[in-house]
């Protein structure tokens, strides 16, 4: 710390002149002395200060550091969100189509019942047919076989794509069904962690920027008594 040199001392036996110094005079060159012994404690607890002061800012600059760390883990959990929503449309998308292709085998099952129903038409007008000309018996029957072949081959037909329809059905409800309880639970914990760290985070930030602008003040009212100039004696 800084000191100002000390004057020589005027009442010094060396100057010969100790003995004629009058009480007056011996006061007011204490006072000076003692003057400059309070300017070297103010000096002093100045530079403290302004140390503190430092040590302040630097914690100051360390905490907004961290919360631009915490803004970026912040960040990184709404792009893991975003990401969950864009899987869970994609589901949607899916689900889409298996309705779309359910709802396109339901339309061939019903033009297959078309068609057997026409199927069934002809076998009763060839039927008919038989029964009012015996002379074309035998080639009726063997239209009737045909025909009731091509009706057996359309009933298969049919069976299957019903079949085939139903399984898709109950595969495309369960696929379904498990997306949308998986992209829920996704949807949720993501939103629980980015609330609660969010809230943690904030609340850290308020709590150190809080303090530190209290230590701020606080060093800053200390700095202004010390500036104050001392009124000399």
């Amino acid at each position: 710390s800084w000191s100002p040199s000390p004057a020589a001392d005027p009442f010094d036996d060396r100057f010969g002149i100790a003995g004629d110094a009058t009480p007056l005079v011996r006061d007011m060159y204490a006072g000076e002395q003692e003057a400059w012994r309070r300017l070297d404690m103010k000096s002093v607890d100045l530079v403290e200060a302004l140390q503190r002061l430092q040590q302040t800012e630097q914690a100051l600059r360390s905490a907004m550091a961290d919360r631009q760390v915490k803004h970026g883990e912040l960040k990184l959990l709404r792009q893991k969100l975003t990401r969950c929503e864009a899987r869970e449309a994609e589901q949607r998308q899916f689900s889409a189509d298996a309705e779309e292709r359910l709802k396109h085998s339901h339309t061939q099952c019903m033009q297959f019942e078309v068609l057997q129903e026409d199927l069934q038409v002809q076998l009763q007008m060839s039927e008919g047919q038989a029964a009012a000309a015996t002379k074309q018996e035998a080639a009726m029957r063997s239209e009737l076989q045909a025909a009731q072949q091509v009706a057996d081959v359309a009933m298969r037909r049919a069976h299957q794509v019903e079949e085939r329809a139903r399984r898709a059905e109950e595969d495309s409800e369960e696929r379904a069904r498990r997306a949308e309880a998986q992209s829920k639970k996704d949807r949720e914990e993501a939103h629980v962690e980015i609330d609660a760290r969010y809230a943690s985070m904030l609340k850290t930030a308020l709590a150190e920027v809080a303090q530190l602008t209290k230590g701020q003040r606080q060093l800053r009212s200390e700095l202004r008594q010390l500036e104050r100039p001392q009124a000399q004696p």
